[in-house]
């Protein structure tokens, strides 16, 4: 049988009646029927303040820090609930994290990291137990690789078509790569918090 959390029970046992009777006359649209009417203002009544919570507490202990807001696709819910996702952070009992790509950090093996995003990479690497070098220089140049597994160089463009800079930027380093014969692998905030992570991550392990 399908195992239910206590709020998608809650929700379950209010609307049941609705859906089933749709789901008789209308067993074509039924699961586009459910994906219609599970906006936000539902999750209202489907999930409890607690609930909602409880969602980023649950990620902190399996994660050791606090989620992104790309990490937590239905954000938009805690933007209804609680008026921002930063308020949402501190009444969970946490400090917001700061600018992804403006403040440092460490990650778990020491390496400085540019963003977040860059330390979930670096972390990923260290539990995958994947030998990486950090801010490899580029021969000749004063540019360095985000990471370096392998001899392949690993980019990860969190402000990619944000920047005019930052894309020549980009450009620059794709360019370096074909002269210099080096592989380049690009990463980017859609490969880390989508779907796409787990194709990534096999292509990663791959190196």
């Amino acid at each position: 049988s399908v195992q239910r959390s206590e709020a998608e029970k809650r929700w379950y046992k209010k609307y049941r009646k609705g859906f089933e009777k749709y789901k008789r006359e209308h067993p074509e649209d039924y699961l586009g029927k459910i994906h219609r009417n599970l906006e936000p203002y539902q999750y209202k009544e489907r999930y409890t303040l607690a609930d909602l919570l409880g969602r980023i507490k649950e990620f902190y202990v399996q994660q050791g820090r606090i989620p992104l807001k790309r990490e937590f696709g239905d954000l938009r819910i805690y933007r209804e609930r609680f008026g921002s996702w930063n308020k949402a952070i501190r009444l969970a009992g946490f400090e917001p994290n700061k600018q992804k790509f403006t403040a440092k950090c460490e990650a778990n093996d020491g390496h400085s990291c540019d963003s977040f995003a860059e330390r979930i990479i670096d972390d990923w690497f260290l539990a995958n137990k994947i030998p990486h070098e950090r801010h490899v220089p580029y021969d000749g140049t004063k540019m360095t690789a985000d990471f370096v597994v392998r001899n392949v160089r690993i980019e990860y463009f969190g402000l990619a078509r944000e920047l005019k800079e930052y894309d020549e930027g980009m450009e620059r380093k794709r360019i370096l790569c074909q002269k210099q014969g080096l592989q380049l692998l690009e990463i980017y905030p859609s490969d880390l918090f989508s779907k796409r992570r787990k194709e990534v991550e096999s292509i990663l392990r791959k190196l």
